[in-house]
């Protein structure tokens, strides 16, 4: 197998078997691009500046670990959650109080663990989980598992073989990029409705379908407000 085929056979999967979960994936990205040019139209100065700025960034760093986990880099794309993760606590922290944003203007902002304890962010095993396993260097289980073949425990040397994934897997890994970009969603349209845009219960409206639809392609549990 090439360095390219990986790629190639996900986005094969994505065209036929997973085409829904694609879908889902375009469509969600595509409504945070409409909260973020909704939100610099906002007419509330720096508050709309920071927080489409942080939807902007949020988004990318979505579609970076999409990318990674086409290549079939799942584990790696864990680094990039991480400040996926807190983009969307930023967007709460600024949500829940606008002059906040003075903060990230004099990039004077609290920690990212000072965010989550000020707005009872709801993160804090995933984060754990992740800076344990993906976002730092380690050698623990988790973190070195996928270097290994699972049939022979020899050390997966190849760049092919590294760079592997199956249909199954390929699911769980956009399961889990999806609820990340659903709660980003989530967060941009209540940044959005903060503003007092126009069409902020709109918005709302498409997020709130996306969540369901998302809850009935990828499986209850997957979503935020599943048990």
């Amino acid at each position: 197998m090439s360095l390219w085929e990986q790629r190639k056979q996900s986005v094969s999967w994505l065209a036929d078997e997973l085409e829904e979960e694609a879908k889902l994936l375009q469509e969600v990205l595509d409504l945070i691009g409409e909260c973020i040019e909704v939100m610099m139209d906002a007419e509330m100065g720096e508050f709309s500046w920071v927080c489409g700025m942080t939807m902007l960034k949020g988004r990318n760093l979505g579609i970076g670990c999409l990318s990674l986990v086409l290549d079939g880099n799942g584990q790696i794309s864990g680094a990039i959650a991480r400040p996926l993760l807190e983009a969307i606590e930023l967007l709460k922290y600024f949500r829940l109080d606008p002059e906040r944003v003075s903060e990230a203007i004099n990039d004077d902002l609290p920690s990212a663990g000072e965010i989550a304890q000020e707005i009872d962010g709801e993160f804090k095993f995933l984060r754990d989980y992740l800076n344990e396993h993906s976002s730092h260097f380690s050698y623990r289980h988790y973190s070195v598992q996928h270097l290994f073949n699972s049939d022979t425990s020899e050390i997966k040397t190849s760049i092919e073989s590294v760079l592997q994934t199956s249909k199954d897997r390929l699911h769980q890994n956009l399961t889990s990029l999806f609820g990340l970009l659903i709660f980003l969603a989530i967060e941009s349209a209540s940044c959005v409705y903060a503003a007092g845009a126009p069409n902020r219960e709109e918005l709302a409206d498409q997020v709130e379908n996306l969540r369901e639809r998302g809850t009935e392609v990828f499986g209850p549990g997957s979503m935020p407000g599943e048990a």
